[in-house]
């Protein structure tokens, strides 16, 4: 049980983490077969009719689109696991011993009432004060 879990964990992980590698690969792979099996039953065609003076074509083909295939699959997997850079780390301004003190809210910021009342209230405490409280 154990060990079924754990190889659905680790399967689980590696395929959210390399799931675009993986598909390009077996792309790639079936690219390569059916290029293959192109050339081939062209190739067997060939030999069967005795005509074999486009065979040079034939190879010359299967080799550029392989090659085209790899091309575009290298320049993918480049694309897709390129790492970030890492993010510049600004280090805020020296104090000299004051404390920050908050700007004066621009005029267009619709909450800067809200930000600066002492006690914010919801709807519903609102309702228990106004249900609790004393009757004159």
């Amino acid at each position: 049980m154990f060990r079924f879990l754990a190889k659905s964990a680790l399967a689980t992980f590696i395929w959210k983490r390399y799931h675009r590698p993986i598909l390009a690969t077996l792309t790639l792979l079936l690219g390569y077969f059916l290029v293959g099996m192109v050339h081939g039953d062209y190739v067997d065609y060939a030999h069967s009719a005795q005509d074999t003076t486009g065979l040079w074509l034939s190879y010359l083909l299967k080799w550029v689109l392989l090659i085209t295939f790899t091309l575009i699959y290298y320049f993918y997997l480049k694309r897709i696991l390129r790492t970030p850079e890492p993010a510049i780390q600004q280090t805020p301004p020296p104090t000299n011993g004051t404390k920050n003190t908050r700007e004066p809210p621009s005029a267009s910021d619709p909450f800067a009432g809200i930000r600066d009342k002492k006690t914010l209230k919801s709807h519903a405490d609102r309702a228990l004060d106004k249900a609790f409280r004393p009757k004159n």
